[in-house]
C-alpha cells in the first residue's frame, strides 16, 4: 500500500520476474520485530534469561551497530558493527498467483487523523464520526492464497541450526503477525498447510536427489575408459531385470576378452552386482555361478 501504481494503492511487484512478492529485507524486519517484541519466549526461563535470549538472537540472526541500544529496558549498547549470521531471501511465489479486487470505506477519515484535536464540534463537523459524511471508496488489488518460497540461509555452514531456528520462528511470525500492509483487517497472514507444505518439500529433495546423482555419474563416467563406460551405461539405464540379462551377456565378453579388458568388465560387474546386493549373498542356484565366474577373472588379474 502507498506505493507508486496506476491505481494509487499498489503493492511489491518484484522488479524481474513481475509478480507480487515480499522482500528479503521486510522478512528480516518482521522476524526482528517478532525477536525484540518476545513474541514467541520460553516461559521456564527468568525476565534475565528471556533478555539475554533476544540479545543473543538479535545479534546473531540481524548483526550489530556500535552504539545502537539493543534493550529497552536498560542501556545496553552494541560493541562493534557485525554483519548478521543469516540472509533472508526476497519471499516469492513458486505457482501463478490470483489476483482480485477489493475495497477499502474510510468513513471517518478526519476523525482517526485529526480527533485528538478537536476544539470545538460546532465549527469542526468534519472531525467527527458522523453518518452525514460521504466517504470515498478506494479500490486496490489484493492477492489471494498465493504459496510463497520463503528461505533463510547462513553465512557460513556451521551456522545451518540457527538459520533452521530462524525459520521456523519466522514461519510462527508471519502466522500470528502477517506480512505487508492491513495485517490487522486480515491480510497477510500466513495459513499453513502441512500436508501441501511437505509435498513441497519431498519434490525439492527429490530435485537434490536426482542433481546430486547426475553429478556422480558423470564424475564417475570421467574417471572411466570406454570400454568401462559401455558396461557401467548398459546396467545403469535400464530396470533391474534387464540389466541382470545384460550382465550375463557382459560376463561371456568377459571371457572372451583380453586380461586387461576383461579386468574392466569383471570389476564393473562386481560394482553392479554389489548394488543390487547379490555380491555377498547371491542366489546359489542363479546368481553364485555368475558371481564364482567376476571372482576368477578378478584373481587372475591380480595374480598377473
Amino acid at each position: 500500500m502507498g506505493l507508486p501504481h496506476p491505481v494509487e494503492n499498489g503493492m511489491s511487484w518484484h522488479h524481474t520476474l513481475g509478480v507480487p512478492y515480499l522482500a528479503g529485507s521486510s522478512i528480516k524486519g518482521l522476524l526482528r520485530a517478532w525477536v525484540e517484541g518476545g513474541w514467541n519466549e520460553d516461559e521456564n526461563l527468568d525476565d534475565k534469561q528471556r533478555r539475554e535470549q533476544r540479545h543473543k538472537r538479535r545479534q546473531k540472526w540481524f548483526g550489530m551497530v556500535k552504539g545502537e541500544r539493543w534493550d529497552n529496558e536498560g542501556e545496553e549498547k552494541d560493541d562493534k558493527d557485525q554483519a548478521g549470521q543469516l540472509i533472508f531471501f526476497d519471499a516469492v511465489p513458486i505457482e501463478p498467483v490470483k489476483l482480485i479486487p477489493d475495497i477499502m470505506t474510510p468513513h471517518y477519515g478526519k476523525w482517526y487523523a485529526e480527533g485528538n484535536d478537536i476544539s470545538n464540534i460546532k465549527t469542526q463537523p468534519e472531525r467527527i464520526p458522523a453518518d452525514w459524511h460521504e466517504p470515498v471508496p478506494v479500490q486496490f488489488l489484493a492477492v489471494k492464497d498465493a504459496k510463497f518460497l520463503v528461505t533463510v540461509a547462513a553465512r557460513d555452514k556451521k551456522n545451518d541450526s540457527e538459520a533452521r531456528e530462524a525459520l521456523r520462528e519466522l514461519v510462527q511470525a508471519l502466522q500470528w503477525l502477517g506480512a505487508g500492509a492491513k495485517t490487522a483487517a486480515g491480510y497477510g497472514h500466513l495459513d499453513r498447510k502441512s500436508d501441501e507444505e511437505q509435498g513441497i518439500l519431498q519434490q525439492f529433495e527429490e530435485k537434490e536427489v536426482a542433481k546430486k546423482e547426475t553429478v556422480d555419474k558423470e564424475d564417475k563416467l570421467s574417471k572411466l575408459s570406454d570400454l568401462e563406460k559401455d558396461v557401467y551405461l548398459s546396467l545403469s539405464e535400464v530396470n533391474q531385470s534387464e540389466a541382470e540379462t545384460k550382465a550375463g551377456g557382459w560376463l561371456d565378453k568377459m571371457e572372451a576378452a583380453e586380461p586387461e579388458n576383461a579386468k574392466k568388465i569383471a570389476m564393473q560387474l562386481q560394482a553392479f552386482y554389489e548394488k543390487i546386493d547379490k555380491w555377498k549373498n547371491p542366489s546359489k542356484k542363479k546368481q553364485k555361478p555368475k558371481i564364482d565366474r567376476v571372482k576368477k577373472i578378478l584373481a587372475l588379474a591380480k595374480v598377473l
